[in-house]
């Protein structure tokens, strides 16, 4: 997001809006950020709206599948009215005549095909971070094509999507991704010999790019049981779910809950000393790693509170509101690491 308000001079040029057009991406000087009081009062009330927007989606999603269970059946109005008072959703999905009809539209899906746009998506994205990480720093500061927008955010989602469609169990997912994190580190550092560079004092630096790997394996450990909590409910869409998923939305509630109220009470989760290069990253990411736990625990928060209701696919809305609103109201130095991660779930 660019400065609300930057002085004209070298490499700026005038705006009616922002008084200046920045040709250089850097930190702004912006109206707001996490630390307001207003952000204090306006992040709790927004995700208290959506956890209401969750509920109430699984009331409607309840009682438009009893409304079309009835018509199948040919009952009147007013008997599906009393049903809904009387009898429970499962309870009525369980006569004889449904689970066949679902078993014939089971047996008419056709085969899933292989998502060529993800493999597009992951070539072009891959192929701009070799050119950055090359020396094309030049784009990424200039934000040239707008990379800063989609390279590194398409780069999550398609990451989310396919950890989303793997059918592997998650130990074999997380050694795979050990074995390509160990090759990369292993080219790394033969690289680093050859060009004599004091590996052994930066090896954050040797491991580079490979911390997406480390990155797409913690993320995968974490919410390893969501996945499974929503191929479990895309495959029992009716069924009341179990301790498991009730236990998921009771781990993540918690975590909310507890980076919620460090964020109202204007501390952060974990502090770490300012230092520079990737210490530097992380010190802007950590000073505000209450509302970082707050958000990004509140996405896994309501898409397995989703699947704990019943709710249907409209989640996908307020997710939306969740993730990118917030970007909006309290814009902060480094957010596009969090951000990237919201992305991903």
């Amino acid at each position: 997001r660019a400065p609300r308000v930057a002085p004209l001079g070298a490499g700026a040029m005038a705006d009616w809006l922002l008084n200046a057009t920045e040709t250089k991406c850097r930190a702004g000087h912006w109206d707001n950020n996490p630390q307001t009081f207003l952000s204090r009062v306006f992040f709790p009330i927004l995700y208290t709206l959506c956890l209401l927007a969750v509920v109430f989606i699984s009331r409607t999603a309840h009682h438009e599948a009893l409304d079309q269970a009835s018509y199948d059946f040919g009952w009147p109005a007013g008997a599906r009215r009393l049903l809904r008072r009387t009898v429970s959703l499962d309870s009525f999905m369980s006569l004889p005549a449904l689970p066949m009809r679902q078993f014939m539209q089971i047996m008419r899906r056709p085969a899933r095909e292989r998502m060529w746009h993800l493999d597009f998506a992951r070539i072009v994205c891959v192929s701009c971070v070799v050119v950055e990480h090359c020396g094309g720093t030049t784009y990424s500061h200039h934000n040239v094509e707008f990379v800063l927008q989609w390279v590194l955010p398409f780069m999550y989602m398609t990451s989310g999507m396919c950890f989303m469609l793997s059918s592997s169990p998650l130990w074999f997912y997380c050694g795979r991704l050990s074995l390509y994190f160990l090759a990369g580190v292993a080219l790394n550092w033969l690289a680093d010999l050859h060009t004599r560079r004091d590996w052994a004092g930066d090896f954050g630096n040797t491991v580079y790019q490979m911390f997406y790997v480390v990155m797409l394996a913690a993320l995968a450990f974490l919410t390893g049981s969501l996945r499974r909590a929503l191929k479990w409910r895309r495959s029992n869409p009716t069924a009341c779910a179990n301790w498991k998923i009730g236990s998921v939305v009771l781990f993540w509630g918690g975590f909310v809950g507890l980076g919620m109220v460090t964020f109202v009470l204007g501390r952060p989760l974990i502090s770490v000393e300012d230092g520079s290069g990737w210490g530097r990253s992380m010190h802007q990411v950590m000073n505000n790693s209450s509302v970082v736990a707050a958000n990004t625990g509140g996405i896994v928060f309501l898409t397995a509170l989703a699947c704990l209701l019943k709710t249907t696919d409209a989640i996908g809305w307020v997710l939306l509101v969740a993730i990118y609103v917030p970007r909006v109201a309290m814009p902060y130095e480094s957010v596009g690491f969090p951000h990237n991660v919201e992305i991903y779930l």
